[in-house]
């Protein structure tokens, strides 16, 4: 899915103001993308908003591990 994000660089650096303007259609991926962009460190100096698209490509077969539960209390 593709999205993107606004959000203002602080003085310091900082990410502040996130906001989603396109979603992926996923909240889980919205979710996610929000985290990641609130991480971002900048160059200190450096002021204003700016605007960023993101694309989250899934490829490959679906996994599912086993889970790790036990199913008796003999095992």
């Amino acid at each position: 899915g593709r999205g993107q994000v606004v959000y203002f660089v602080t003085k310091e650096g900082q990410v502040s103001n996130m906001r989603l303007t396109r979603s992926t259609g996923f909240a889980d991926l919205d979710k996610e993308a929000m985290k990641a962009f609130g991480k971002y460190k900048f160059v200190p100096g450096q002021e204003g908003y700016t605007v960023h698209d993101f694309e989250f490509s899934l490829r490959g077969p679906e996994l599912s591990e086993a889970g790790r539960l036990r199913t008796s209390m003999n095992q």
